[in-house]
C-alpha cells in the first residue's frame, strides 16, 4: 500500500486550497516564525 498526500485539500464550500507546510508549529515567536513567511 502507498500513501499519496495531494498537493491541495478541497473545503466544503467547494474551494481548493494548496496545503503548504512551514514547518515552525512548535517555535517561539519571533524571528524563526516571522523569517518562515518572508
Amino acid at each position: 500500500m502507498q500513501a499519496t498526500v495531494e498537493p491541495v485539500a478541497k473545503l466544503n464550500n467547494g474551494v481548493m486550497i494548496p496545503r503548504l507546510g512551514l514547518g515552525v508549529y512548535q517555535s517561539p515567536p519571533g524571528q524563526t516564525t516571522q523569517r518562515a513567511v518572508e
